[in-house]
Formats: C-alpha cells, structure tokens, sequence
C-alpha cells in the first residue's frame, strides 16, 4: 500500500509542473545560464556566440517586438508589434561580439518545444524589452547599434528567418566593431494541471480514497 500511495503522489507532482525543454541549436552555444555583461568587447580577443535562457513568467506590461510572422527578414519589412501584458513567456537572448574588430559572420539556428510569439533585433526593441524582461544580474549593451543591421551592404547584412511552423529561428549576422542581438520570445509553458486547486482536489480525492480503502 505505501508504495502504491507513494507513485500516485509521485504522479500528481509530476503533471502539475511546468517546464521548459532546451531548444535544440546548430552553430551557437545554448546555456542556461545567463551571460553577466554583455557590452562590446568584453571578451576579447575571444568572440562570443552564446544563446541562454533569460526570462521565465508573466508579462509585467506590453512587450514590443519586430517580427512575429514566418519568413526572411529582409526581403520581409519588420514592424511594430506587441505582446500583451499579462501573457505567459519563455525569452532567449542570442548575444554575439566578434574578437577585437575582426569581421566576423554568426550563423545559426534554435528551435523551441513552445511557439515563437515574436522576435527583438533592432536595438531601441531590445532595449525597451531590456525593462520587462531583462534580468538585474545582466549588465545589457547600451549601444544603439546592438541589434541586427538588417539594412546595410549586402556584405554586412543581417538576416533572420522565423520557420513556418513558428518553432525555428535562423540567422546571418556579420559584424566587427559591434555586438549584434536578438531576443527570441516563446510561449510560456503550460502545466497540465492548470489552477493550483486542481491540485489541492486531486490530493484530496486520493487521500480519501486512501482512507476507505483503510476502514475496508
């Protein structure tokens, strides 16, 4: 009987939690672990190309963004769009900083387990969200060029591409002098037991199931 009582609770635990699977990536390095100062330079002569795992929760207001369909961005014109206050997210911060100023080309790939709601590349976007999102033990560039260029010669420009599914981004950067970033923002995970109460009456059911099963 104990063990019996001991996997159903085990069972209970496990469905009411949520979390959230690494995204599978190809040409950046992922981590859990945020980078702690992320201003130009920092880690020369060594590059950095690092994608980590930012902020988990609820949305303390709207949340600006550039780009939330499927395509290539450009040909495709980004905009301005919002993701509303109060919606359950999941941010990546991709952050690349070439060695010294050696030109130097970022490309890679992440795909996530939840949809991508949108995505921050220019850098008045990635800083505003440096305000809802971002994380005090971060130390974020100030640069405004810090975001992708999606504009310039077609030797230097930027690209990104969300995959039709909504789960993969791609990108192509090239840069020197400067860092380029890009803040990816998925779906909040979504627990199988969805209010705390459920929970509490599922508790409550097996333990008085126990307790007939006692008085038998």
């Amino acid at each position: 009987m104990g063990k019996y009582i001991s996997r159903l609770l085990l069972i209970v635990l496990v469905s009411a939690s949520a979390s959230f699977a690494d995204p599978i990536v190809s040409g950046v390095t992922f981590q859990t672990t945020p980078l702690t100062n992320m201003t130009t330079g920092v880690a020369n002569p060594t590059s950095i190309n690092i994608l980590f795992q930012e902020f988990t929760g609820t949305l303390s207001g709207n949340l600006a963004v550039d780009a939330t369909d499927a395509g290539t961005y450009p040909p495709g014109s980004t905009g301005s769009f919002q993701i509303a206050s109060g919606t359950a997210v999941a941010t990546y911060f991709l952050h690349t900083d070439p060695p010294n100023t050696t030109t130097t080309r970022f490309q890679g790939s992440a795909t996530f387990d939840t949809a991508i709601l949108g995505v921050e590349v220019l850098g008045g976007t990635l800083a505003q969200g440096d305000g809802i999102v971002g994380l005090a033990s971060v130390t974020y560039n100030a640069d405004g060029n810090r975001g992708f260029e999606l504009g310039s010669p077609a030797d230097l420009q930027d690209t990104f591409t969300i995959s039709a599914d909504g789960h993969t981004v791609s990108w192509d950067a090239t840069s020197d002098s400067a860092v380029d970033d890009m803040r990816i923002v998925t779906a909040g995970a979504v627990s199988t037991v969805s209010e705390p109460g459920s929970l509490v009456l599922l508790g409550t059911g097996l333990l008085s199931g126990i307790g007939m099963l006692r008085r038998r």
